[in-house]
């Protein structure tokens, strides 16, 4: 009998007014990602999503959920960090607007137009979780694809997605976040 180890990874972008950034930005860390996810999850259902930290209903002005792959350089990394041969893990995530479908092969984005910091990045049993919090001051764009890296220019690519369609950002008046769960799936 063979077995083989399967992962699901699962995206989700929301795009919030600006005059909600502080309240969103609270949701992004290790004690909050999951019911944040889940709130998401419910608006993507048409459902009303409150908040009980922050007392108030949460209304992203656009939400998208994908599920794609893990890239060869991400598995790669993945490989050496558990072999000892690096320590250099994933810390920052960056947005884009190319279009092209998502490629095991892949080692950048298309078009990236900004890198930040990882908000939070922790694990959770056979978990691993990322957000990525994009403030107002991130240019005017349609961000099409996101992507997971090691560095805060070039390195290792973990992930890329793509969205369709496109998250709406206006400079100075909205923000957008990215979480990014990958997990051990149900073979």
């Amino acid at each position: 009998m063979s077995h083989t180890l399967d992962y699901l990874d699962v995206n989700r972008a929301a795009l919030f007014s600006k005059s909600d950034a502080k309240y969103v930005r609270r949701q992004l860390f290790a004690d909050r990602i999951d019911a944040f996810n889940e709130r998401l999850e419910r608006v993507l259902a048409d459902q009303t999503a409150y908040d009980d930290l922050v007392h108030r209903h949460l209304e992203p002005l656009q939400v998208r959920r994908k599920v794609d792959l893990v890239v060869n350089s991400g598995l790669q990394r993945l490989a050496k960090l558990a072999t000892g041969k690096t320590t250099s893990s994933f810390t920052h995530v960056a947005c884009g607007t190319g279009t092209n479908a998502e490629n095991a092969g892949d080692t950048a984005l298309q078009a990236e137009v900004r890198r930040i910091a990882c908000t939070d990045r922790f694990d959770s049993g056979t978990s691993m979780k990322f957000s990525g919090f994009f403030d107002s001051t991130t240019a005017t764009g349609s961000y099409t694809e996101f992507g997971l890296f090691d560095a805060s220019s070039g390195g290792n690519m973990f992930s890329r997605t793509v969205f369709s369609p496109a998250i709406n950002h206006a400079q100075n008046s909205t923000v957008f976040v990215l979480t990014q769960v990958v997990s051990q799936a149900a073979s």
